[in-house]
């Protein structure tokens, strides 16, 4: 250990030189001194102080607090003392989490993104309709013999709810439909018939012509229509379904369920060369009710 010294000086000394760092000898063993240093009026904590006379000899030594001037002749040293690093405290709590600041403006608008890829599911069939009732505004005035052809296309997967479907009634999906129907064809007006706007009554057996179409949308429980489900031929005659209302239903198996099948736009034309009369049926006027929308009476109107 260093042995402290017990004179003083009674007065500090300020040194404003660094001098190259020596080797003093203390107590009959060597010392390695940093350097000599000016002293100033406070310095870091663990700071040791010596005064060095000529030859190397330990003159004084002070720790602890600050250092006093050294008698003359004799030179200033400092060692600068660092201890043990000390272990690593315990982890602090974790802090409680600020608060959410105010949402930043809206960004700009992105780029459309590329066209979808879905394609509709499209089936078409030709059915060949024979014994038609044609009913127009007093009952039934003619038979039709029709080329029926229609196009129905799946648009894609709907709610359950829009075939009817619940939760406990086994419905498990839904689709939606449109579809296109025309007809093409003629008639026979028939025995003691009336004409379809008029309502009077037609003499004889009268031949014409028809023309027609209308759209449809629905939906129904089944994902894939099918042509090959429609038929070929169909003697309404003997089998008042599918009405014309109902034609989309055939192209789907026995038990698919349909909800909200809707007729939109039907527009039928009606002409009879052999009297020059023509009647018009159609959504947009009252479905040849009134005057202006022509009539089939059998008279002569060439």
């Amino acid at each position: 250990m260093f042995r402290e010294i017990s004179r003083k000086v009674s007065r500090p000394v300020a040194m404003s030189a660094i001098v190259t760092a020596g080797v003093i000898a203390i107590g009959g063993g060597t010392a390695y001194a940093v350097s000599v240093v000016a002293a100033g009026p406070t310095q870091p904590s663990g700071t040791v102080y010596a005064c060095v006379a000529t030859g190397g000899k330990l003159a004084y030594l002070e720790t602890g607090h600050a250092p006093y001037a050294c008698a003359k002749g004799d030179s200033r040293w400092r060692w600068s003392v660092t201890g043990l690093k000390g272990a690593m405290g315990a982890r602090g709590a974790t802090g409680a989490a600020g608060q959410t600041g105010p949402a930043g403006p809206a960004g700009p608008t992105g780029p459309a993104g590329p066209p979808g890829t879905f394609t509709p599911v499209t089936a078409n069939a030709v059915t060949a309709v024979s014994d038609q009732n044609d009913v127009g505004n007093h009952g039934v005035w003619a038979v039709d013999t029709l080329t029926r052809s229609m196009t129905v296309t799946k648009h894609g997967s709907v709610g359950v709810s829009n075939c009817g479907g619940t939760a406990t009634n086994g419905i498990t999906s839904c689709y939606y439909y449109t579809a296109t129907l025309t007809d093409e064809g003629t008639f026979q007006t028939v025995l003691n018939g009336r004409s379809p706007e008029a309502g009077v009554p037609i003499p004889g057996l009268l031949d014409g012509t028809i023309s027609g179409s209308s759209n449809f949308e629905f939906y129904a429980t089944s994902a894939m229509p099918n042509a090959s489900d429609v038929p070929a031929t169909d003697d309404a005659g003997t089998d008042d379904y599918p009405s014309t209302q109902n034609w989309p239903e055939v192209f789907f198996p026995g038990g698919t369920a349909f909800a909200g099948m809707n007729e939109i736009n039907p527009t039928y034309t009606y002409g009879a060369p052999g009297t020059c009369e023509q009647w018009v049926n159609s959504y947009n006027n009252d479905y040849g009710d009134l005057p202006f929308d022509g009539d089939i009476t059998g008279v002569n109107h060439c």
